[in-house]
């Protein structure tokens, strides 16, 4: 189970991230491995726990040179399919209805403003640093 939103002016990130030399680009990888992990843990803490099977789920993976950062829950399709009826509860059927009990989107709300904040510096470092001034 993946989350992706829309990032308003990514595209003007990502062309200032492109222009960013390799050592620099270092810095903002590690503010998002930072971030990514940190959403990963905090989702772990905010998974319902009944047998620990949804928070041993989570997991987290890095892409695009560290530049990206996902974190999902389940590797096979059954487990995916188990994460997103916790995650989004499930309609009424043969196994009965769920409320959903976001524990991934919650995570991601509440690291989004550190994670802006630490790319930013991360940014800001390189950027003084290619320039001289760091």
């Amino acid at each position: 189970m993946r989350f992706d939103g829309t990032i308003q002016g990514i595209e003007k990130r990502r062309k200032k991230l492109r222009d960013l030399k390799r050592n620099e680009r270092i810095e903002v990888a590690k503010a998002v491995q930072k971030s990514t992990v940190e959403t990963k843990r905090v989702a772990k803490m905010l998974a319902p726990v009944k047998s620990g099977e949804t928070r041993d789920l989570i997991e987290h993976e890095m892409k695009e040179d560290g530049m990206v950062g996902i974190v999902y829950a389940g590797e096979t399709r059954e487990e995916k399919d188990k994460a997103y009826a916790v995650e989004f509860g499930r309609g009424p059927g043969p196994h009965g209805s769920t409320d959903p009990q976001p524990y991934i989107r919650r995570a991601q709300a509440y690291i989004a403003k550190k994670h802006k904040a630490r790319v930013r510096r991360a940014m800001k470092k390189a950027i003084n640093r290619s320039m001289g001034n760091g």
